[in-house]
Formats: structure tokens, C-alpha cells, sequence
């Protein structure tokens, strides 16, 4: 709606009418902007949240993998390890080692561990 006065103070009065509902328009603009990108930033962000839950599912059975390989490992080096090993404790001097376990060791000095 233009308004027409008479006049130049008429002039620049609507002049100025017309700048201040240009420049309601413009805020109402950046307003709806605003709300659009902050619309538009919350679904990005549950997207990733998303792919971040997936991600840690495949880095989870990633580890998982892992642990398996070095489980076997631990298992095929305890095969090969008794036909290496010698029959019972080796003495060195004073200083007695025991295998325990398979992948334990234990070194002793005169039958007693020595105190940490």
C-alpha cells in the first residue's frame, strides 16, 4: 500500500514509510533465515549422532576382531611353545626359571621371589 501525500515533507515521509517496512521486511527475512539454518543445523546433527552410533558399532567389532586375532595368536605361539620349551626349570647360578603357565615365567633366586 503506497501512501501519497502532498508536498515534499509529504515526500519524505512516505519515502521513509516505505524504507521502515523495507527494512521490517528484510528483519522478518532474516528472522525465517535463522530459524531455516537452525532447522537445518538440527537434522544435520541427528544425522551424525546417527552415523557416529554406526561408527561405533563397526569400531566396536573392529576391537572385537582384535582381540580375537590375538587370542589365536596367544593360542597357535602356546602350540609351537612347548616343543621349544625345556623339560623342567633352568637354573642360571643363583637365579632359578620356571615356566608357570604357558605364557607366564617366573624368576626366582634360591627357590624365593624377591621382594618388590
Amino acid at each position: 500500500m503506497k501512501i501519497e501525500l502532498l508536498g515534499p515533507v509529504h515526500e519524505i515521509a512516505a519515502a521513509d514509510i516505505e524504507q521502515e517496512r523495507a527494512k521490517a521486511r528484510l528483519t522478518e527475512e532474516q528472522d525465517l533465515t535463522t530459524v531455516l539454518k537452525a532447522r537445518y543445523d538440527l537434522q544435520s546433527n541427528k544425522l551424525d549422532a546417527g552415523k557416529q552410533e554406526i561408527v561405533s558399532k563397526i569400531e566396536g567389532a573392529e576391537a572385537q576382531l582384535k582381540v580375537k586375532d590375538g587370542e589365536q595368536a596367544l593360542r597357535e605361539a602356546r602350540i609351537i611353545l612347548p616343543r621349544a620349551e625345556p623339560a623342567g626349570p633352568v637354573g642360571f647360578g643363583a637365579f632359578r626359571v620356571e615356566i608357570i603357565d604357558q605364557d607366564k615365567i617366573e624368576v626366582g633366586c634360591g627357590g624365593h621371589f624377591a621382594r618388590a
